[in-house]
């Protein structure tokens, strides 16, 4: 399966108070959907001491959304959606952690989805 180009990563270090975890490692990375659009990942790895403790993987379900969230980019384009297939989500699962270099446990989010992609 071929992977996604990655346009652009930006990467921040947070200091966090956790029981589990002292500081995130966030990397967010926009790739390139087709050769009109973008999408945007991003992988959250949460560090004790500086070792990796966990991976969260964000991927994107659609390009565009229907939340419309003011603080958000996605929220000024276009009104066109495109639901994403299982493919482009496995193909940004493979990406982000490709780009991670991070051998975790692994959880993943998303904001909503196509529920034909999935069988229950």
């Amino acid at each position: 399966m071929n992977k996604f180009e990655v346009l652009e990563k930006i990467s921040k270090y947070i200091n966090y108070n956790s029981r589990n975890w002292n500081k995130e490692s966030i990397d967010r990375y926009l790739l390139k959907y087709d050769d009109k659009r973008i999408i945007e990942s991003m992988t959250i790895i949460h560090l004790l001491d500086d070792v990796p403790k966990d991976l969260t993987v964000e991927i994107s379900s659609m390009y565009n959304c229907i939340v419309d969230c003011r603080f958000c980019a996605s929220g000024s384009l276009k009104k066109t959606k495109v639901l994403l297939s299982a493919e482009d989500y496995l193909k940004q699962f493979d990406t982000c952690l490709d780009e991670s270099y991070e051998n975790v446990q692994i959880n993943i989010a998303t904001t909503g989805f196509d529920s034909s992609c999935f069988e229950y």
